[in-house]
């Protein structure tokens, strides 16, 4: 899901509820979001100055229904990956450990060689 945010939602802190006039175009699903509480104030602020400055060069660039599109983050599946990798060497040292134990039993039971 890419998180969306109108423009003016934004400057607002407010989370989009729907869309106006400008329609978002991404490969993937949207998802209308709350963009600014998860950016440090400043950037925010950044964000928010470059965009007016645009829109005194542009038409619209600042327009109260101009979509900012977040990042899809992959951090779930890199934390599935991890899992994934941990659970397999949890299996390899069980085994491992299992056929230690295995053949130190094995040893102590054969009758010592004279």
């Amino acid at each position: 899901m890419i998180p969306v945010q109108r423009f003016g939602d934004f400057v607002k802190g407010e989370k989009s509820t729907a869309l106006g006039s400008v329609k978002p175009v991404t490969k993937g699903k949207i998802s209308l979001s709350e963009l600014k509480s998860c950016l440090p104030e400043y950037v925010a602020d950044a964000i928010i100055e470059g965009i007016r400055y645009f829109g005194t060069r542009i038409e619209g660039f600042d327009s109260e229904d101009a979509v900012l599109s977040g990042i899809e983050s992959i951090f779930l599946s890199a934390q599935i990956e991890i899992f994934n990798i941990m659970e397999k060497l949890r299996i390899v040292v069980t085994t491992a450990t299992k056929q230690a134990h295995s053949k130190a039993i094995q040893q102590q039971s054969r009758p010592a060689v004279r």
